[in-house]
């Protein structure tokens, strides 16, 4: 329609530019916004289309659905509908949304309803990739939400596996897979990913490798690494089967930025049968991380097997090792031991030992002796890598994180009275 809304000076985040009329039933709109130098540079733009979705029932095929459908479409599928076959984003097929959940005339979304992708142990999940089984990266975004993705099976993401993107992964219950590197991972090596995932719940997956939820292989290079958010999730009872690697609930790899908000890990644990070296969260190599208002606590670790031979794990057991990487944990509960190193830094966590059950921290909504209630942060955290290739300091600016992720895992505000609790839950 030609409108052009100027804002000028610093941006602001969430200021509405303004309001565009007069749009048609049945149209397809795009709306360009771009923040522009004075010197008339380009110095960051996005694309919006406005657009009628497509529609996907039980039954049909989806991915011809989300081939068909234009760039910048929403792809809607019936809640409860059941596919069995792995569904491929491409460069052929980017910038697309696929939204599950939605009932019989699409007009409601549920995480009571979810659609449902089950492999049955036959392939991979959701890839997101440049090409068809090619780790290529993914050109463009792709954006996945309400859905449930079961017993799959693979290396590098089995439910989930992105290439490039930003890769986008909301209200989502992952769990039952089988992997090398995560139930949802990305690449290793030779592409810059973005992957963030929020609101969704990652249980009961099993790591034949290294990391059993989630697995952040290595960036392209030190300056374009693996950028990985994940935002109020519940990581619950996932479990590493490895006898002799890195077992652990989470495994990243060299150039990886790694940032936790408000994440609950609770019970994931590797078998004392087989033994591995670790049991919770290792950074190996030059990694950059940060946690921030996460609950932690009856992550089970574990003692090595007397078959470890490699010098290098030293008979670890830490619930967080950071294995040459560098990591700044604020305001978390954590339970477990965390690998003395230079590249830590602490500040202001409630290191508690409870030794509970899970299942009461479960039924108290996370809230161990009331410790998490409001005491979480909506201030900045400054973070460092330790290889200055890396670049740095890095900040997380917690209180923008959360308003634009503004929902707990339960649907309600995330942040009540200007408070925030810490975990997945928000007490109302």
């Amino acid at each position: 329609k030609g409108t052009k809304v100027a804002q000028t000076g610093e941006p602001v985040l969430g200021k509405n530019l303004g309001t565009v009329t007069g749009l048609e039933e049945g149209v397809d709109y795009y709306f360009w916004a771009y923040v522009e130098s004075t010197e008339g540079d380009i110095l960051y733009s996005n694309m919006l289309a406005v657009m009628p979705p497509v529609y996907v029932k039980a039954g049909e095929d989806l991915q011809a659905a989300l081939n068909g459908a234009k760039e910048y479409q929403e792809v809607r599928v019936e809640g409860g509908a059941v596919f069995t076959k792995t569904i491929e984003f491409t460069n052929a097929c980017k910038n697309k949304s696929l939204s599950g959940g939605w009932n019989a005339d699409f007009t409601e979304q549920s995480m009571d309803n979810l659609t449902v992708l089950d492999l049955s142990k036959a392939g991979y999940g959701i890839t997101c990739t440049g090409a068809s089984g090619a780790m290529e990266p993914l050109n463009g975004y792709a954006e996945i939400s309400y859905f449930e993705i079961k017993n799959c099976k693979g290396d590098h993401g089995s439910a989930i596996r992105a290439c490039g993107g930003p890769v986008t992964v909301h209200h989502c219950y992952v769990h039952d897979n089988e992997s090398e590197k995560g139930a949802i991972g990305t690449n290793e090596g030779g592409a810059q990913t973005t992957l963030t995932v929020y609101n969704c719940i990652v249980a009961n997956n099993v790591g034949s490798g290294h990391g059993p939820a989630f697995g952040f292989g290595e960036g392209k290079s030190d300056t374009e690494p693996v950028m990985a958010t994940l935002v109020s999730n519940l990581i619950i009872d996932n479990v590493s089967t490895k006898k002799d690697g890195y077992a652990s609930t989470f495994i990243c790899y060299n150039q990886t930025n790694l940032v936790l908000v408000n994440n609950t890990i609770v019970g994931n644990k590797n078998w004392a049968e087989y033994g591995g070296p670790y049991s919770g969260l290792v950074l190996r190599g030059d990694v950059a991380s940060c946690f921030v208002n996460n609950v932690m606590i009856g992550n089970y670790t574990s003692p090595c097997s007397d078959e470890m031979t490699e010098p290098a794990y030293e008979r670890q057991e830490q619930f967080i090792n950071m294995g040459g990487g560098a990591g700044t944990l604020a305001y978390n509960i954590i339970e477990g031991n965390i690998k003395e190193s230079d590249n830590i830094t602490l500040d202001s966590n409630i290191n508690v030992n409870l030794g509970v059950d899970v299942a009461t921290i479960v039924n108290s909504s996370y809230q161990p002796q009331g410790k998490a209630l409001g005491a979480g942060t909506l201030g900045s955290i400054k973070y460092n890598s330790k290889k200055a290739e890396m670049g740095g300091p890095f900040t997380v600016n917690v209180g923008e994180l959360l308003e634009k992720y503004n929902t707990d895992l339960a649907g309600n505000p995330r942040v009540v009275g200007g408070k925030v609790d810490l975990g997945c839950y928000q007490a109302q």
